[in-house]
């Protein structure tokens, strides 16, 4: 009965997850729309004297993050990192018996939220991949760089409904 509940609990999470980062990717795109448009352009042209340093530091700033962040934006690196946490969680699950009673409850712990952490990251590696494309190109248009949303972050909006024209920004 309380496994069947925190299964539940478990899957009532990762939907909730999931539907947060559906509307992340959709305003990130609504905003990568807006800034990577001539209105945009147009707009920081006219208040140049001031965008010209800010944009300088942004541009500074986006370039640091950028190679910080940019192994994120490889579904394998990701796909790795989980594979990491599920070796973990086999690791634990297949030496339970090993172990005396006392260590089993606190490998029991530590098993249980290794299930949760891979849950997550397995139901989020699109979101992540997709969120640090927008969140880079959002970056990229701001600092008015070329910027280009990879095909699997629009496939990623496509699937949430987005409407993405043939030629996007």
């Amino acid at each position: 009965m309380a496994a069947e509940a925190a299964a539940a609990n478990v899957s009532d999470a990762l939907a909730t997850v999931d539907n947060i980062a559906i509307q992340v990717e959709q305003a990130l795109y609504k905003l990568y729309i807006a800034v990577s448009g001539n209105g945009f352009k147009t707009i920081t042209d006219k208040i140049s004297v001031i965008w010209t340093p800010v944009r300088n530091v942004l541009s500074s700033v986006l370039k640091q993050v950028e190679g910080l962040i940019k192994p994120l934006m490889d579904p394998q690196v990701v796909e790795s990192i989980k594979n990491v946490l599920e070796a973990g969680r086999d690791l634990v699950n297949s030496t339970l018996d090993l172990l005396p009673d006392s260590a089993r409850n606190l490998a029991l712990t530590g098993q249980r939220f290794l299930n949760i952490i891979v849950d997550f990251v397995g139901a989020g590696v699109e979101h992540v991949v997709a969120i640090v494309d927008l969140l880079l190109n959002v970056g990229k248009a701001l600092i008015n760089e070329v910027s280009q949303l990879a095909a699997t972050t629009i496939a990623a909006l496509r699937k949430t409904g987005v409407q993405i024209p043939a030629t996007n920004p």
